[in-house]
């Protein structure tokens, strides 16, 4: 057996190698690292961490994932800065925008795909109206994200932007839906990190209404007694759809843009609270089993027929031959022929009284085979009884002739104490005909909730008298709504609160980013973006990428239009970081610190001179937004012809550079 290792040592990995892509945390990339190791008493590592942690493609993943993280798993596409992964933008193009307006939200849309130009971001726009679709999608594919790292990537977008045009109602949830599911209603394999939501309005229509998407729109009983979508009043239902939808994203940010000259307009709400029942079991209750007692009435006379054609027979070596009837009723001990006795009618035995004689209780239960009188068997019950005799059941089945105790005979009733769970097994219906019950003894002090079906089975009265009660539990699932009551809401707010998930009616939860229409003093904190015209649309969502990417410096490095094969590393000497940039890693992207939110130089330099004897450097090029990107090359000492570059970065840029090479 090996000695333990280090808590931070990596089975397999050597301290000799070169990293292949120094700006990664390469050590654990591409693999699970599991650290248990809490019991050393080394200093340092050796002292163990308690951890367990993930990482895949160069970036560390935090613990304690969610579970219900729609990202899922971590990708070896990873960004290895915070600029970087999906986004997502879902645009408004309803008909309430107006074509002039309409191309003022393009022209910002295409702006802010220039803030990502050149970047490690992928962007998937989603427009809807009516209904929603995905720019760049056809009938083969559902989603469509762009590189941003590939100029015709970003021109192709731009131009698809450029095209969009305003009409139709305003369906949140399609739009939503398109960005997060399949067609099918299954959840996207590729998911964006944020998602930038843009809307004049109101929800007016929902799936329930129009959809893009194959997967069936059902009702949810939670939106029962709302009026429906009328394609013009906010439509409370539509925005439940939606909010329902967005509460299975996960980690996915959210951001929201609300744009109307009437910034205070409001909508009717309706406010009312959903229920559902609990079934409850007092502590006072007993269950109880039946059981039946047979019997007669004390003064039940037993009676034998005395008409000629009730014949008496015993057999004697193998005949039956007649007897009196006093010899029958000495000897006979069974209503059968077993015991060589018997009786038999040779026609209709008459009813009249006169014509029966008193015989015995035993002498009766030894002859009689039914409770009809035609056997020449009966009883008589002319006097009320006094006292009740218990008998077997077939006693009973062969006297009884009434469904009372008119004849003398009689069942009653008996209830013993049992246990819940028998009771619960035996139980079938509502009330004592099963011969289960429950009853009360004394008043309940503590009550214990139960399944309905056992509720419905042993409930009896409307209130709790006979130890069972339901009681209203307000959370869901809702069943059943109180009545309701209205209220109103900002249309802004009906934004705010899809974004952080509250479903109250009341405004609160999110961060306005202030002032309205900028310039914005807490961007970085905003999840929504309220402006009052157009003209401050493309400032709000630039504000939006540059909280992603502002700051940052991203490189390339190709030969031609194609990335360089070869591994090329890059230092920031400012700092010391490095990025490598390779035909497998197209870019690496520098995260500038910038103190107290002030512009800094820094120099980029070319590394390991080395391993790029096949290479030879043919220019630098930079851009912003866009737009060339002012820089100064420095030449590198001692590795001429190659050179550095000195720029400025700002709080509010996102840089990319591009060092062209060629093999030599």
């Amino acid at each position: 057996m090996s000695a333990a290792g280090a808590a931070d040592e990596v089975e397999g990995a050597t301290t000799t190698t070169v990293a292949s892509d120094p700006g990664y945390t390469n050590k654990n990339a591409q693999r699970v690292v599991v650290t248990i190791n809490g019991g050393g008493d080394a200093a340092g590592a050796g002292g163990g961490r308690n951890q367990i942690s993930l990482s895949a493609g160069g970036t560390n993943r935090k613990t304690n994932l969610s579970t219900d993280d729609l990202v899922g798993a971590p990708s070896f596409t990873a960004s290895r800065s915070r600029c970087g992964g999906n986004f997502g933008v879902i645009i408004d193009k309803s008909g309430s925008i107006g074509s002039t307006d309409m191309t003022t939200v393009n022209n910002g849309v295409m702006a802010f795909i220039d803030t990502f130009a050149g970047t490690p971001v992928k962007l998937q726009v989603v427009t809807f109206s009516g209904r929603a679709a995905t720019l760049g999608a056809d009938d083969t594919t559902w989603t469509k994200y762009y590189d941003m790292l590939v100029e015709s990537d970003v021109s192709a977008l731009k131009a698809l932007v450029g095209g969009i045009t305003s009409n139709g109602g305003t369906n949140w949830e399609d739009g939503f839906f398109r960005m997060l599911r399949n067609s099918d209603g299954t959840v996207q394999s590729q998911l964006p990190n944020t998602i930038l939501f843009f809307t004049d309005g109101i929800p007016t229509r929902s799936r329930l209404d129009d959809t893009s998407a194959t997967a069936a729109a059902t009702v949810h009983p939670d939106d029962n007694g709302f009026p429906a979508s009328n394609g013009q009043d906010f439509s409370q239902i539509a925005w439940n759809r939606t909010e329902r939808l967005l509460r299975d994203r996960g980690s996915i940010n959210l951001v929201g843009v609300y744009v109307n000259s009437d910034t205070d307009a409001d909508s009717s709400w309706m406010v009312r609270s959903g229920y559902h029942l609990d079934y409850e079991r007092g502590n006072n209750v007993v269950y109880q089993q039946g059981g039946e007692t047979y019997q007669r009435g004390n003064t039940i006379q037993w009676q034998v027929s005395t008409d000629s054609k009730l014949v008496f027979e015993k057999k004697v070596s193998g005949s039956w031959s007649t007897i009196s009837r006093s010899t029958f009723l000495s000897g006979n001990t069974t209503p059968d022929e077993t015991d060589n006795y018997r009786t038999r009618t040779t026609g209709t035995v008459s009813s009249s009284n006169s014509s029966w004689t008193t015989i015995t209780e035993a002498q009766y239960h030894a002859a009689n085979s039914s409770n009809a009188y035609s056997d020449g068997f009966r009883t008589r019950y002319s006097t009320t009884a006094t006292s009740w005799i218990t008998v077997t059941q077939t006693q009973y089945n062969l006297s009884n002739t009434t469904t009372t105790s008119s004849d003398g005979w009689r069942i009653t009733s008996t209830w013993t104490n049992t246990t819940e769970t028998l009771y619960n097994a035996g139980n079938t219906v509502t009330g004592e005909a099963d011969g289960w019950r429950t009853t009360t003894s004394g008043s309940a002090t503590a009550w214990t909730v139960v399944a309905k079906s056992v509720y419905d089975l042993s409930n009896s009265t409307g209130d709790s008298s006979d130890g069972w009660r339901s009681t209203k539990n307000y959370s869901e699932p809702y069943d059943f709504f109180d009545s309701t009551s209205g209220s109103t809401i900002k249309n802004y707010a009906t934004i705010g609160n899809l974004v952080v998930g509250n479903t109250t009616g009341v405004e609160s939860g999110f961060v306005e980013a202030l002032p309205r229409g900028g310039p914005y003093t807490n961007a970085a904190a905003a999840d929504l973006f309220v402006l009052p015209n157009y003209s401050n649309f493309g400032s709000a969502l630039a504000s939006v990428a540059l909280g992603q990417c502002g700051g940052t410096v991203t490189l390339q490095t190709r030969v031609g239009s194609t990335a360089a094969q070869d591994p090329f590393v890059y230092e920031n000497t400012t700092t010391n970081e490095i990025v490598q940039t390779s035909a497998a890693y197209r870019s690496g992207t520098f995260d500038i610190a910038l103190p107290g939110g002030s512009s800094t130089t820094v120099r980029i330099t070319p590394q390991q001179f080395t391993n790029l004897v096949r290479y030879q450097p043919a220019g630098w090029t930079c851009k912003s937004a866009g737009v060339a990107y002012p820089f100064t090359t420095v030449p590198v000492e001692g590795h001429s012809p190659w050179t550095a570059i000195e720029l400025t970065v700002n709080p509010n840029q996102a840089v990319s550079c591009i060092q062209q090479v060629v093999l030599t």
